[in-house]
């Protein structure tokens, strides 16, 4: 496993993170965790096997992330086993030193002795957010859409199309800007949306969102492989806290392929073997 810092932001294995983030989403990446407990008004999570552990309150979502480097006893809420991957500050392995600067924009990489100080050994590498960090000016109208897309796709089948935005706006990123739930709703004035209470079934403002967003045409090129995921950023955009154990985002309908001529391998949640066929036929590879 490889954790790194970075001007692009933070990447888990490969995958794009923000704080505060979801247990749903953490758990796509990194699978089930070994223990989940309450303790001290807090969740605690370890997955003990990849040496790695965090903690939420009620109502904060998860902030932080422990990497376990020199497991000490003193040390109560930690994982049991030591994280043996990488961990990289803009490129650089920062394992097993203390002497950098972590702080990059918003985010932040340190490491943790017991009690802070003396001379115990750096316990732990913490991840999380830079609370010194002056975010600039929001802009209000950020996820303003405006309409100045002449050749828009049309879809039937409204999963198609949030599958198709998770590749063109998370994957590629040509679909702009990039939607952050927490920084939607903060963002939204016509009522308070509270993720925390909300956020366990698709949220309507932002499926009306993406029902409203217009894909130019020329994106449809770009699209060579659909790969829909439990964990994928699209869905714990409009559900942060979706587990995955429904149908609120299979696709029915297949009529949009046409409109994608490069699309050759879709990786779906469920379907028959009649529209597998069918998809075959149409030279597109398969994986349910």
């Amino acid at each position: 496993m490889k954790i790194e810092l970075n001007d692009q932001g933070i990447w888990l294995d490969g995958h794009s993170l923000t704080f505060p983030t979801t247990v749903p989403y953490l758990k796509s990446i990194l699978g089930e965790p070994s223990r989940e407990y309450w303790e001290d008004n807090q969740w605690r999570i370890a997955w003990d096997d990849l040496g790695i552990y965090t903690d939420y309150g009620v109502i904060d979502n998860v902030i932080n992330l422990y990497f376990l480097h020199h497991p000490q006893e003193e040390v109560k809420y930690r994982s049991h086993g030591r994280y043996e991957g990488d961990i990289y500050l803009n490129g650089v392995s920062i394992k097993g030193t203390e002497d950098f600067d972590g702080k990059i924009g918003p985010w932040e990489l340190r490491a943790l002795r017991y009690l802070g100080e003396g001379e115990t050994p750096i316990y732990s590498y913490l991840l999380g957010k830079n609370y010194s960090y002056v975010a600039p000016k929001k802009n209000k109208n950020k996820y303003a859409i405006k309409n100045q897309v002449k050749n828009s796709l049309v879809f039937s089948d409204f999963n198609f199309k949030l599958a198709v935005i998770e590749e063109l706006m998370y994957v590629q990123e040509v679909l702009k800007p990039k939607v952050d739930v927490y920084e939607f709703a903060d963002l939204y004035k016509k009522r308070r949306i509270d993720i925390d209470e909300e956020g366990y079934e698709p949220i309507p403002e932002l499926v009306a969102y993406f029902k409203a967003l217009p894909l130019d045409k020329k994106w449809a090129s770009l699209v060579t492989e659909i790969d829909q995921d439990g964990g994928n950023e699209i869905y714990m955009t409009i559900c942060p806290f979706w587990d995955g154990e429904d149908d609120a985002f299979t696709i029915e309908s297949f009529s949009d392929v046409d409109q994608f001529p490069n699309l050759k391998k879709m990786t779906l949640f469920s379907t028959d073997e009649a529209i597998v066929q069918a998809l075959q036929d149409k030279g597109i590879a398969i994986i349910s």
